[in-house]
């Protein structure tokens, strides 16, 4: 599996118009992250798990590193974790060819992983900001 997520990551913040330090601590956020990804993937864990918990330490990071470049945390987070499009475009090109049974393995391989990725933005800012994770409890009562 290849790694580009740092040139990525960057471009989509500078798309943000994030400052260049900003582009930058996304940068190395994502590259911390494909890391961890590939190396829990490598040693045998479910792709989708894999990214959960890479992008999980995004997250987490991204709440240290926000203040110090002046961003908040989601725009650290959104262009620093990673999107599994080489999964969407082998899905869209399995669908082409005609090759229906693995596009849909390929193409729920992706969405698991979108999920992953949606989850451990949330499980980061639980962990980290008390106050969001109990916002409604404390409306209720």
């Amino acid at each position: 599996m290849r790694s580009q997520v740092s040139p990525g990551a960057s471009g989509f913040a500078i798309l943000y118009n994030s400052t260049w330090r900003a582009a930058l601590a996304v940068g190395g956020l994502a590259v911390v992250g494909n890391l961890l990804r590939l190396s829990f993937h490598d040693a045998g864990l479910a792709l989708a798990s894999a990214t959960f918990l890479g992008a999980l330490v995004v997250g987490l990071a991204a709440t240290w590193v926000g203040p110090r470049v002046e961003k908040p945390r989601i725009a650290l987070t959104v262009p620093g974790i990673m999107i599994p499009g080489l999964l969407a475009y082998d899905t869209m090109t399995l669908f082409n060819r005609g090759d229906v049974i693995a596009a849909l393995k390929t193409g729920v391989q992706a969405a698991f992983i979108l999920g992953a990725m949606a989850m451990d933005l949330g499980v980061a800012r639980i962990l980290t900001d008390k106050a969001w994770a109990l916002h409604d409890i404390h409306r209720q009562g």
